[in-house]
């Protein structure tokens, strides 16, 4: 179970929880959800120092997706594809796009995991905000960001669809997606959740002068 998953589950707990005064009868459950919530605490906190981080041992595809990207810039080609994890149930992506004019832009999509499905996007910006991007996810994604304990290298030469997947010293994975489809090879990317839990490697290509592709395939960690 994931950081996340503690942390609602705790909350859930918390909810529960009453203020009581001078006067009031003080039950047996409000003792009880106070253990509860201290036990979930605990959990958490062993899920934060990676004590009680799961070992996956492998990773199975969940999802392949394709999903067409309309953008109000007049497009000329596709550069590349970014992207991070957010806790377990958001795909931050950052599609890096050249209008015909050769001036380059990011366009941002928010999907959902692990169905995929569009959350939100945002208009395209500027040179300057990819730039920002990628000096961003080039230090969140590689590894998962507890601990550190998981973390992905690309293996084939000129093709970043390929990698393997490490916990520390140990090699529990290797992830050939080349059937993702890509313009840009080379410009393709794998990242993985902050657990090591998911992993997605991203592709793009150009369809047309307002259109897009983000094609995706999801993995998840098998313990």
């Amino acid at each position: 179970m994931s950081l996340s998953d503690k942390l609602s589950e705790l909350d859930n707990i918390i909810a529960k929880l009453r203020y009581v005064k001078r006067g009031d009868w003080v039950l047996s459950s409000d003792h009880n959800d106070l253990v509860d919530a201290v036990k979930k605490i605990r959990e958490a906190l062993g899920l934060i120092t990676g004590a009680e981080e799961p070992n996956y041992s492998n990773y199975t595809r969940i999802a392949l997706k394709s999903i067409d990207i309309s953008v109000k810039i007049s497009l000329a080609s596709v550069r590349g594809v970014i992207g991070f994890i957010s806790r377990n149930e958001a795909l931050i992506v950052y599609a890096s796009l050249t209008d015909t004019g050769g001036a380059s832009y990011a366009k941002p999509v928010i999907l959902s995991i692990p169905d995929l499905s569009i959350i939100s996007t945002y208009p395209e910006a500027g040179e300057s905000f990819t730039y920002y991007l990628i000096q961003l996810t080039a230090t969140t994604s590689f590894c998962s960001e507890l601990t550190k304990k998981y973390y992905i290298i690309d293996t084939y030469t000129g093709d970043r669809r390929v990698i393997d997947v490490w916990r520390g010293k140990t090699k529990v994975a290797s992830i050939d997606a080349r059937d993702v489809p890509t313009d840009v090879p080379d410009s393709s990317y794998p990242c993985i959740s902050h657990d090591g839990r998911y992993i997605a490697v991203l592709g793009i290509q150009y369809i047309d002068s307002s259109t897009f592709r983000l094609n995706i395939a999801l993995y998840e960690g098998q313990t």
